[in-house]
Order: C-alpha cells, then sequence, then structure tokens
C-alpha cells in the first residue's frame, strides 16, 4: 500500500510539473460578504472580480502559479498558497500583503473558524500554522508523510484534516489525534471539507481508471467511520464547496454536481472542460468555477450556467 501511494504521489507530481506549460485556472473562491471573487492558476495571475457584477476589477501578477484561494471567514483577507514566492495574505480592507515562508510550495491552505489562524500544507509533506497577521505559530513534524494536497480545519475546534499518503487529523500543537486510510485502494485523495456542524465532512479522490478504480465522493462522521460513497464520478474530484447554510454541497470534475447534505445527487451539468475550482456565493444563489481550459463561469444553484467572465 505505501509503495503503491508513493507511486502514485510521484507520477501525480511529474503530471503536475507536465501542466505548468498548460494554463489552468487552479481555483476560485467567494468572499464571505460577497463582495469578491478571486480566480488563480499557472499564469501566476491573480484576478478580482466584482462579486455582485461579475465585472473584473483587477489582475495582479505574482511570482509563481496559484493553486489553492481562500478568503477569510468575515474579513477581506484572501490567502493564497501556490509556488514559494506566491504564498501570501492579501488584505483588501488596508491593502497590504504579508508573505509567508513554509519550506515548499503547496497546494493546501485553510483558515481555522474563526479566522485568527491559517494552515498551510506543502509539496515536501510538512504542516505550519501561521497566525492572522502572518505569523509562524506551529511547524509540524513531518512524520511519515509526503506531499500534502488538501487541508481543513474543523468548523468549532482547534483541529485540522491533512490529505497526504493517507489522512491525518492534527491539534493545533501539531498533535496527531487519528489517522487512517479512505479506501482499500492505493488512490490520492484531492479535497477535503467539513460541514459547518460538525458532524462530519467529505473527501474527494483521484480514482485510477488504468485499475478500474473509479473515484470516490466519500461522508465521514465526526468519529471517522465511513457513512456513503458515491463511485458515479468520471474524473477526478479536483474540489468541493459546502453552500453557507449547509443544506449543499458542490463537486467540480467534468461535472458540476450539487448534492444535498445527505449526500444525494440533486443536479449535474457536463462541463466542456474538467473544473477545478468551485465555490458557493454567500447567500447561495451561484456557484463559482474554473477549468482547465482558461476559463471561469458562474452557474446558479441548480448548476445551469448564468455567465462566462472575462479575463
Amino acid at each position: 500500500m505505501k509503495t503503491n501511494l508513493l507511486i502514485l504521489l510521484f507520477t501525480w507530481l511529474t503530471f503536475a510539473d507536465v501542466l505548468a506549460n498548460h494554463t489552468i485556472l487552479w481555483d476560485a473562491n467567494w468572499s464571505a460578504d460577497g463582495q469578491y471573487i478571486a480566480v488563480g492558476g499557472n499564469d501566476s495571475i491573480l484576478r478580482i472580480y466584482d462579486g455582485h457584477t461579475l465585472d473584473l476589477l483587477s489582475r495582479d501578477t505574482l511570482k509563481g502559479s496559484i493553486y489553492r484561494l481562500r478568503w477569510h471567514p468575515s474579513d477581506n483577507i484572501l490567502a493564497i498558497v501556490g509556488d514559494l514566492d506566491a504564498i501570501q495574505l492579501v488584505n483588501f480592507e488596508n491593502k497590504t500583503r504579508v508573505k509567508l515562508h513554509p519550506t515548499a510550495a503547496g497546494r493546501a491552505i485553510a483558515w481555522n473558524h474563526d479566522g485568527e489562524m491559517i494552515a498551510v500544507a506543502d509539496y515536501e509533506g510538512v504542516l505550519t500554522i501561521w497566525s492572522k497577521q502572518g505569523h509562524l505559530l506551529q511547524k509540524v513534524a513531518k512524520e511519515k508523510s509526503t506531499s500534502y494536497v488538501a487541508v481543513d480545519w474543523h468548523p468549532c475546534k482547534n483541529e485540522l484534516i491533512a490529505l497526504t499518503n493517507d489522512a491525518r487529523v492534527y491539534d493545533v500543537s501539531g498533535n496527531l489525534i487519528h489517522q487512517f486510510q479512505h479506501r482499500p485502494e492505493a488512490t490520492l485523495q484531492l479535497c477535503v471539507e467539513w460541514h459547518q456542524s460538525g458532524a462530519f465532512f467529505v473527501i474527494g479522490d483521484y480514482g485510477d481508471y488504468d485499475l478500474n478504480v473509479p473515484p470516490l465522493l466519500q461522508f465521514w462522521n465526526a468519529d471517522y467511520q465511513l457513512m456513503q460513497s458515491s463511485d458515479i464520478a468520471q474524473t477526478e474530484y479536483r474540489n468541493l464547496s459546502w453552500s453557507a447554510d449547509g443544506q449543499f454541497l458542490a463537486t467540480a470534475n467534468r461535472f458540476l454536481r450539487i448534492w444535498s447534505k445527505e449526500g444525494e445527487m440533486l443536479h449535474e451539468t457536463k462541463s466542456a472542460a474538467n473544473l477545478w475550482g468551485v465555490d458557493w456565493s454567500p447567500d447561495g444563489l451561484y456557484i463559482v468555477t474554473s477549468d482547465e481550459q482558461y476559463r471561469v463561469k458562474v452557474w446558479n444553484n441548480k448548476a445551469e450556467l448564468v455567465k462566462v467572465l472575462a479575463l
């Protein structure tokens, strides 16, 4: 199992290097107050849109690819992770920037429930925790981790789950609380997000069609017991997003799918290209996506296309 996972991670990272020459918009994220939409990718351009008119407000070229974007839960502070020079906090209220300095480039970043801390999980398998002001608070021992690809905080407690060659749960002091394999096959996990209630979380993975292993969307309870699993996807799950009221889950792969909190698939629309970023507007009426063919789209809450945004 361990050898297969290491091979899988190495293959994925090699594939990521190939993608460096193919422009992909990796992520899209709507600010908590609905005022802004941020979009980034491996063209190194941070795009900011008006969250109401959907007009393009600014284009800022960073020194490195952008892989994940996360707005603060209440303030207009944007957390960015990607290549080392791109990892930073951008405060749109006082127009300041603070660069973070983890050990390596990374793909995963997340705010804790009150927005006082942020976790960065990097490609060297190191997890760091920072203050809202950009000060390093904790560096979690590497253990036997390979690259981290996703991280999310518990919505009520200062605990976080990080995906590497397995799933790991840490407290804020860096102590390992729990560790588990999400399925018997050696399959790379790509995204994880807790439900707002703290009663369960969802994991989406890569699958492996060469080995007839489909991607899975899994619902796990707070005791880390598998509640249910869906294998309807034809391509990997790149991203997940819960609506602000916790009633609906949006998933990004070749389809934009909307699920109930009970795991029932309610709506789906096939995309012309694989979707990589997905996020709800705070009012739950719209969803923004970014994709591998350099497009940003806004959909309604029934997965119907509303508008393709200017780049």
